[in-house]
């Protein structure tokens, strides 16, 4: 199982990478903006049927959340938006390697501070040591 834990998010960051060289291509023919657009529109129509056809939860619960975690969704569109528009100029590794260095920043402070109801991990030598090695 821990190697499954492992294997897993290394097919995510394969995907990240793919898709920011997908939407890249796709915004310099159309424009960030649309690129964008398509790609959430196809995950969105993609996860519906998902939804629809795999899915046990009570998709109008949603109405009872705090609003503040309706934020990934924001997050989501921040990201693709901003990807669609540096791959073209830096490129997929550049744009890879910053997103990672955002992602370690803004990781070791919300596992620190536990904020967004995560539990706290605080900071200190073992994960700097583990950052810095990543």
């Amino acid at each position: 199982m821990t190697l499954l834990m492992v294997l897993v998010p290394i097919i995510a960051g394969v995907s990240i990478s793919v898709q920011a060289a997908v939407n890249g291509s796709l915004g310099a023919k159309t424009s960030s903006l649309v690129s964008a657009a398509l790609s959430f529109f196809t995950g969105a129509t993609s996860l519906a049927a998902a939804v629809v056809f795999l899915g046990n939860g009570d998709v109008f619960v949603v109405k009872d959340v705090p609003a503040w975690q309706l934020l990934a969704a924001v997050c989501g569109i921040l990201f693709i938006t901003i990807m669609v528009y540096v791959v073209p100029k830096i490129g997929v590794t550049a744009a890879t390697v910053t997103v990672i260095i955002g992602q370690l920043i803004a990781s070791l402070a919300i596992d620190h501070f536990g904020w967004f109801l995560t539990e706290v991990n605080p900071f200190g030598l073992k994960r700097l040591l583990g950052v810095i090695c990543c």
